[in-house]
């Protein structure tokens, strides 16, 4: 994100609102720690526009960011146990289906047979004879008499 940061444009409204630039124009306050971006309030943790404000008042980035994403609160979280669950007492599940596989196939000798498309119907084009112009026929097969 700081390297995302670094070509965006920074206007300084006091000292803890910033106006960020990039295609759109964003706001931050780095007292309640949002942006009209909003990353930064789902997410908790700095966006680029937050980022380059951050850096405008020369302090470490890492400090805004949420405190759930520490290894304090990591630390914290798995702290105790988790302990497996038995299933002594839970009954044994024999209704399942059971997962049929498909036959095994060998593969025939020889060459495989020709699969041939069918010829689908738009797209037999009507035979014409040039000669006569009649639908049916071509040159080779006319029979139609031609008056001088």
């Amino acid at each position: 994100m700081i390297e995302e940061s670094r070509s965006l444009v920074v206007g300084h409204s006091n000292g803890e609102q910033y106006k960020v630039i990039d295609s759109y124009s964003n706001s931050i306050n780095l007292r309640d720690r949002t942006c009209s971006y909003q990353h930064w309030q789902i997410y908790g943790l700095p966006c680029q526009h937050a980022c380059v404000a951050i850096m405008q008042t020369d302090t470490n980035v890492h400090h805004f960011v949420a405190e759930y994403h520490t290894v304090a609160s990591y630390k914290a979280a798995y702290a105790t146990p988790i302990f497996p669950i038995p299933n002594d007492d839970k009954p044994k599940d024999d209704s399942r289906p059971l997962r049929l596989r498909p036959p095994i196939t060998k593969k025939r000798p020889g060459r495989p047979k020709r699969r041939r498309i069918e010829l689908q119907a738009f797209n037999v084009r009507e035979l014409r004879c040039s000669r006569c112009h009649e639908v049916g026929h071509n040159r080779a097969t006319c029979n139609a008499v031609i008056a001088d």
